[in-house]
């Protein structure tokens, strides 16, 4: 996923990061989160 991402063109960098304990228990093993930020 990140090799997909890190060639899009954009005005900050990549960061990836672990899920915390919250998310991954609904979400579950395995889980892939994506999210991103518009300017207002």
């Amino acid at each position: 996923m990140v090799s997909r991402l890190k060639d899009l063109d954009t005005a900050h960098e990549l960061i990836v990061t672990d899920l915390g304990p919250v998310i991954g228990a609904h979400g579950g093993p395995g889980t892939i989160g994506m999210c991103f930020q518009v300017a207002p």
